[in-house]
């Protein structure tokens, strides 16, 4: 059994009683689902893979890149306790992933390879989205980090879109290619839409349908922003950046589409060649460190 599909089925279960029991799971699990991927260098891995040193080392992890935060690797050892039990319970494992697992404290002796993901895997990304369109986010933020997740589209081309290019009918974002200086139509979905029909009301920014949405954003001001609503949803510091929302796109797109060979289609909503990174999704390796950065 894959480990993401017997995280689901615990998450599953954990939302019987209740969906605000099931989502510190979620989040937690599913990083350490990202985190073994990673570690394995593959897209899926299998509930094998989480063998004690892997557990410990994801925990080390978290404590190297949260400072020696003790409450939130405590939560994240909680979740990973109630998830070991549950797979013993169900025989998905022969022997407990936790055994001689031990909470980190001081300096770290295991060697812990730092990495960031280049892309975010559906588990995970799921949990993002989830606190992205009904969390407690402001609503500007909230939407310009939609606008990032849900079109693939660059920080940049955020910067410049105006709501003249956004067609509420037609369902569309017309983007304006800083890179190519090509023109693009994206898809618009219903609740990014939604989202930004409200920030339109409450900006009062129709005065002129020429009028930037977003004006005086940068990038810095974007990344501090990802990074506080990660902090603040109990992600783990620096296992994600702003730049994995466009290259995650990409890999949604590739993966949701019948006919694999269609790049092309990819490539043309993307704004550039994607090919080259899209053939290591195809090859199962979405982790290696030579991905190129779309």
């Amino acid at each position: 059994m894959e480990l993401s599909q017997a995280i689901r089925k615990f998450l599953n279960h954990q939302k019987s009683m209740g969906m605000d029991r099931a989502f510190p799971y979620w989040v937690d699990l599913a990083q350490f689902d990202a985190f073994i991927n990673g570690c394995n260098c593959c897209y899926t891995s299998k509930i094998t893979d989480a063998t004690p040193d892997q557990v410990q080392k994801f925990l080390e992890y978290i404590w190297i890149q949260e400072n020696g935060n003790v409450k939130k690797i405590t939560k994240v050892m909680k979740s990973l306790n109630d998830f070991d039990q549950y797979c013993l319970e169900h025989r998905w494992l022969t022997g407990s992933m936790m055994n001689g697992v031990t909470l980190p404290n001081g300096p770290i002796s295991t060697e812990v390879k730092p990495f960031h993901l280049t892309f975010i895997p559906p588990l995970l990304f799921s949990a993002i989205m989830a606190k992205l369109l009904r969390g407690p986010v402001a609503l500007k933020q909230r939407v310009m980090l939609l606008m990032l997740a849900m079109t693939g589209m660059r920080i940049a081309e955020l910067k410049s879109i105006t709501w003249e290019d956004i067609d509420f009918e037609k369902k569309s974002i017309t983007v304006k290619g800083v890179k190519s200086g090509m023109t693009r139509v994206l898809p618009l979905f219903c609740d990014l839409s939604d989202h930004l029909q409200q920030y339109k009301q409450e900006t009062k920014n129709t005065a002129s349908e020429e009028a930037l949405i977003f004006p005086n954003e940068h990038l810095v001001k974007l990344t501090r922003i990802f990074r506080k609503f990660l902090n603040d949803h109990g992600f783990i510091k620096g296992l994600i950046s702003l730049r994995t929302l466009r290259s995650t796109y990409a890999n949604l797109l590739y993966l949701s589409q019948k006919d694999r060979s269609q790049m092309m289609y990819i490539s043309a909503l993307m704004g550039k060649d994607v090919s080259p990174h899209l053939n290591l999704i195809k090859d199962m390796l979405g982790f290696k460190s030579n991905q190129q950065d779309i």
